[in-house]
């Protein structure tokens, strides 16, 4: 017979139970659960205290007992049980009336492990143990092959050592022994690398001990954090970058020769860009190698044993550091391990657990004298968001050493320094953790009409201006309290003018960037002055245009058209006064040709400015357009104009009327399109909306806009122009071979009613 499973709270109610202790014990599942344990087992009071006892978190034998059945019967039982979850203990219950020498060890593990499985889809496995240093798998679940990507042939029966990689191998080890040492439940964070990838989890272990004591299996259970690591890893990255910043520049202000600065960059690289190490390396001119000058961090002894030159013709030249030294640019390899270009070093990479690595340049008087190198030990770190902040990690570096190299000339180098941060911002200003300054530029000093050195020493807030500083004393505290960066910009009202200021925490202090944005916000200002300008001379351009278009139509229409009349009535007439038939046959053709100019000279006119539109509004213009311009292709179109509704000022309906005949011409002509939906409403807000979607062949549309800028088609920036005079939008989205839609939104200004 099967062994009895239940699960109960810790107060002993049973919640649930197998089939096998009902089958024991002769009580249906109905009866067994809610009942305690207590009314299950014959046994004084201090026993049943023991039998609740879990408190050492671990699976093992709890007693032999008697088991209570229904039928009164007495059966020697063997009582194992351990933590389940946070709140619930599972037990398992061992007839002991056939006892056997493996009969009287409880192998309960796997019941433990199906019901777990069935509750939880975390990774899940079960070792034996064979020695003290000595696990063998027994058991592992489906999530714990898709997690590693291994088979279970190559986990099964397979020491621990051959399953799991190294670095983590130490570290589990170490908890599995402190398991069955303290006879309790670990937990620990892991991080392992497997063909699937960098893996982080959570780890709990439980050891299993028989009724003699003995450890005989350990039972486990991994929780998949990755994502949230990976997550908080980048994150953190970012955060820490303009720290990282902040405390270099710090550093070359405090410190004034070359090998504590080296020192201090590569510390500060590692705490606070989260990496396995980093060193500086200064270039022989003779043998062109890369030479160690300063390392940091973990497994940095690698770079003693990596030789790295910078000659293209050695493969020992082709790395990252080498390549930046030829190219005078950073060069990153975020695949260390695969990248055939630092192939000279992936065995000793790959035991010092390097994946990716990151080279910048250091300069001395413009040449390039030496490389930083920063290591890290998962692939893909350095990304494209980090590498601006760490080259000019590397530039100041290199501002440094120009300092170094010219102590003698302190005035000037001041100078030069003054000019950097002028380059940087207007002025540059560094606080202790009491907001006393302990830097100030000359360009600061100019700002707070002050000389600069008078202000050292004193309480930033008693510098600031009051316009100014409470707005500043809030943005720098949170930024402080917080280890964040802050940008504003600020208005200084006595000067009149405008400043952006950035400002970057660090355990010390705080340093602050002010940048005299006037010229900036003023030009932005004579912009936003200009474009208005500009869109009232486009909107009477517009206007003048569609004038001169009426004109020409009327012209058209009232003069030609009747001087064509006339002509053809005198045509008529020399008709009546001859009877030769050539003569006759020769005036009936050119009447005929008369009548049809005079039809083509109309239609030119309507063209030119549909005289319905001023007439009528908006949908009976474009009916007009289907019936007369687009002919037999004029069933293609489907018409949607909201019904009565408003008349809208003359430019809003020129503009409308010009889009739709735009959108409509272009599907025909150039998409082939079968079927065209035109819709026209009010939307909300009292905006004009135009919706004109096709069937057709699509195209690119910013290749288009491309096109339309080289002066080759305009249409598309008529639309856009006329949307952004009247003060709305148009958007265009097209795929090829997946139609076009075309949106055109405007204020929906009323005509006014005419008195």
């Amino acid at each position: 017979m099967a062994d009895g499973v239940y699960v109960r709270e810790k107060s002993g109610h049973i919640v649930d139970t197998n089939t096998a202790l009902c089958a024991l014990s002769g009580y249906t599942r109905a009866e067994l659960v809610r009942m305690h344990v207590r009314e299950l087992y014959v046994l004084p009071e201090t026993e049943i205290q023991r039998l609740l006892d879990v408190s050492n978190g671990a699976f093992q034998v709890r007693g032999e007992w008697q088991l209570k059945c229904k039928d009164n019967q007495r059966l020697p039982v063997e009582v194992s049980s351990g933590f389940i979850g946070s709140d619930r203990i599972i037990a398992v219950i061992h007839d002991l009336r056939k006892r056997t020498a493996s009969g009287t060890r409880l192998h309960s593990a796997e019941r433990l492990f199906a019901l777990m499985e069935s509750e939880i889809n975390d990774v899940l496995f079960s070792l034996s143990v064979e020695s003290e240093e000595q696990y063998r798998f027994k058991f592992a679940n489906s999530a714990f092959y898709r997690a590693t990507g291994l088979k279970p042939h190559e986990v099964v029966g397979q020491p621990v050592q051959a399953v799991i990689p190294e670095p983590s191998l130490a570290q589990v080890l170490k908890h599995y022994r402190q398991a069955i040492r303290e006879k309790r439940v670990i937990h620990w964070d892991e991080t392992s690398e497997y063909s699937t990838g960098i893996k982080h989890g959570e780890v709990v272990v439980m050891p299993v001990f028989n009724s003699q004591g003995a450890c005989t299996e350990l039972v486990g259970r991994v929780h998949d954090i990755t994502e949230r690591k990976q997550h908080e890893l980048a994150l953190e990255r970012q955060r820490n970058l303009y720290a990282m910043l902040s405390q270099t520049n710090q550093a070359i202000v405090r410190l004034h020769n070359r090998d504590d600065l080296f020192l201090a960059v590569c510390h500060t690289a590692v705490r606070y860009g989260r990496l396995q190490f980093a060193a500086i390396s200064l270039l022989d001119p003779q043998s062109q190698q890369l030479r160690l000058a300063v390392k940091y961090g973990a497994d940095a002894d690698y770079l003693q044993f990596a030789q790295i030159f910078a000659k293209p013709s050695d493969v020992r030249g082709r790395g990252p550091a080498g390549e930046a030294v030829l190219t005078g640019r950073h060069v990153v390899c975020n695949d260390f391990l695969n990248d055939p270009r630092t192939q000279p070093w992936h065995e000793l990479a790959r035991r010092c657990g390097i994946r990716a690595s990151a080279a910048f340049p250091i300069r001395l008087s413009g040449q390039i004298i030496g490389i930083l190198s920063l290591y890290a030990s998962t692939p893909d770190f350095f990304t494209e968001d980090m590498l601006p902040t760490l080259s000019e990690m590397a530039g100041d570096v290199s501002f440094a050493l120009d300092n170094y190299a010219h102590r003698a000339d302190r005035a000037r180098l001041a100078r030069e320094r003054d000019q950097v941060f002028a380059r940087v911002a207007d002025g540059f200003l560094a606080v202790n953790r009491d907001w006393n300054l302990t830097y100030v530029n000359a360009a600061a000093g100019r700002i707070f009409g002050s000389d600069y050195a008078a202000l050292l020493g004193k309480q930033l807030w008693n510098v600031m201006p009051r316009e100014i500083g409470d707005r500043l004393r809030q943005a720098f505290q949170i930024s402080m309290r917080q280890q964040q960066p802050a940008a504003l910009e600020v208005y200084f009202d006595p000067w009149k003018k405008w400043y952006a200021v950035n400002a970057y925490p660090s355990q010390d202090g705080l340093t602050m960037y002010f940048r005299n944005i006037t010229d900036r916000k003023h030009a932005e200002e004579q912009e936003r002055i200009h474009r208005g300008e500009i869109d009232r001379i486009s909107q009477r351009l517009f206007e003048v245009q569609e004038s001169e278009r009426r004109n020409l139509a009327r012209e058209l229409h009232d003069e030609i058209g009747q001087s064509l009349s006339l002509i053809n009535m005198k045509l008529q007439e020399a008709d009546t006064l001859t009877t030769e038939a050539a003569l006759k046959q020769l005036l009936k053709e050119a009447s005929a040709t008369v009548i049809e100019l005079d039809g083509q000279i109309g239609q030119i006119s309507l063209n030119l400015h549909p005289s319905v539109l001023d007439d009528l509004g908006l949908s009976a213009a474009f009916q007009w357009c289907l019936r007369t311009r687009l002919g037999s292709d004029g069933h293609k179109v489907h018409l949607d104009v909201e019904p009565e509704i408003s008349r809208f000022s003359d430019n809003v309906e020129r503009a409308v009327f010009r889009v739709f005949q735009e959108s409509v011409t272009n599907a025909l002509k150039y998409a082939a399109a079968t079927q065209i939906n035109v819709r026209l409403v009010r939307a909300e807000g009292g905006k004009l909306l135009l919706s004109v979607s096709d069937n057709g062949c699509g195209f690119d549309v910013a290749a288009a806009l491309q096109n339309a800028r080289n002066g080759k088609s305009l249409g598309l920036l008529g639309m856009q122009e006329r949307a952004r005079i009247l003060g709305g939008e148009v958007a265009i989205h097209s795929d090829p071979g997946h139609g076009t839609s075309v949106q055109f939104i405007v204020p929906g200004q009323e005509r006014p009613i005419a008195k």
